[in-house]
């Protein structure tokens, strides 16, 4: 449920960019456009509280269970996040797969916010840079969509170690591919780092199913759900404050390659010592 939960919430986001095309179309990409996108974005937002109101006290926890973690709700989240890191920290091949994870989110934090920057000064009439920008996020979802393709039979074929130590390899060489800064070539490399980035993340998803015992899985997916964020935002935050306004910093590019070089270093490190446990 957790892997259909972050698909589904990519989708959305995807159909909620395209859309938001239009009234950028019909009002322009200046203030206008962009007020009236901050205001139909309440539309949806109210539509889910509306819905949350139909769900009754307690449905969604918490859980009063005799397993259930008594006291505060900060006790049972702070408690729940001690359980899940002593998991990861316990088992090497989840504790690879989060390393190579937050590598690339990383990197996609970077590369988003450079996109943004390129684009920015687009003088188009109608969406500006928003419709370049769109292209090379589309382009990389639908890397990430061919990766839940291709990751099943990749990691039958070598193992879950080595297909996620190849895709951390191949994302590092497509990352300084892009340190030209041209737009069409990042867009090319925005669909392999979706290929690769969802390979990775496949990988650790399969490492949470397989090797982490039932009572503790949703700790550690907690975990995870914060490492692939806090790991987006730190990373576009310190981008935000060294990249220049124009966005021409192709040295961050490269800086993303060796971001993930040290994801392959520690995924290597760390995951190798749990290769006897799980056979490969």
């Amino acid at each position: 449920m957790n892997s259909v939960a972050i698909a589904s919430g990519a989708v959305s986001a995807f159909l909620g960019a395209n859309f938001m095309l239009l009234p950028r179309w019909l009002l322009g990409s200046g203030d206008e456009g962009a007020s009236a996108i901050v205001f139909l974005v309440a539309i949806p937002v109210s539509i889910a509280l509306l819905w949350s109101l139909r769900f009754g006290p307690r449905v969604l926890g918490p859980d009063d269970t005799e397993r259930a973690i008594h006291g505060s709700a900060v006790y049972a989240v702070v408690t729940g996040w001690l359980h899940g890191a002593r998991t990861v920290v316990q088992l090497p091949t989840v504790a690879a797969g989060l390393s190579g994870l937050a590598a690339h989110r990383m990197v996609v934090g970077i590369n988003s916010l450079l996109i943004l920057l390129l684009v920015r000064h687009v003088t188009a009439r109608a969406v500006g840079g928003l419709g370049t920008a769109l292209l090379f996020f589309a382009a990389t979802g639908l890397g990430a969509f061919l990766a839940n393709v291709l990751t099943p039979t990749a990691i039958r074929r070598w193992g879950r170690y080595a297909t996620a130590n190849g895709a951390l390899a191949a994302a590092a060489t497509i990352q300084v591919a892009a340190a030209g800064l041209l737009v069409p070539v990042m867009v090319v490399c925005g669909f392999l780092l979706g290929v690769a980035g969802q390979v990775v993340k496949l990988c650790a998803d399969s490492a949470m199913q397989m090797d982490v015992d039932d009572a503790l899985r949703g700790h550690v997916f907690a975990v995870q759900d914060a490492l692939f964020w806090v790991s987006y935002i730190l990373s576009i935050t310190v981008a935000a404050a060294l990249i220049p306004e124009h966005g021409h910093a192709p040295v961050f590019v490269l800086f993303g390659s060796a971001i993930y070089l040290a994801g392959l270093v520690v995924h290597t490190i760390v995951g190798r010592r749990g290769q006897p446990v799980i056979g490969r």
